[in-house]
């Protein structure tokens, strides 16, 4: 079977927000650690930024080996606009992102991603009510 690329895009699962807190899943491939570089730059972070002892310019060393194989990790990044926490699972890449430039974000987001359709579901059988039975006498 041969899996479609993902067209450099991220494939965001789910996202959501809780004022100005960011929360978004995506989907965990081999193209994440390209696009994660390219969109961090677009955020405004430059390879000479250093924060939580995560060096930009050692991003790269960051991801070592294939990026399916990095599990339970963690990092943070922040800037002036954007507070960025970064966590590479099993099977997913969960972004959340702190920020009050929320148009800004999103324009990002729609440079670098792209959503996943929805399974659709038949929909269900109407059921009408039935009148009770009434008891003869």
């Amino acid at each position: 079977m041969i899996k479609k690329k993902s067209e450099n895009k991220f494939i965001i699962t789910r996202m959501g927000n809780d004022g100005f807190r960011y929360k978004i899943e995506i989907k965990k491939e081999e193209s994440f650690r390209r696009m994660f570089i390219d969109f961090m730059g677009d955020l405004g972070f430059s390879k000479d930024y250093a924060s939580s002892g995560a060096a930009w310019e050692h991003l790269d060393n960051i991801f070592i080996g294939p990026v399916n194989s990095i599990r339970d990790f963690c990092v943070n990044f922040n800037n002036k606009d954007f507070d960025v926490d970064v966590f590479l699972g099993d099977k997913k890449v969960i972004l959340s992102v702190r920020t009050k430039k929320r148009a800004k974000l999103i324009k990002i987001l729609e440079k670098y991603s792209k959503w996943v359709k929805p399974k659709k579901f038949p929909k269900p059988k109407k059921v009408t009510k039935q009148k009770p039975n009434k008891l003869k006498k």
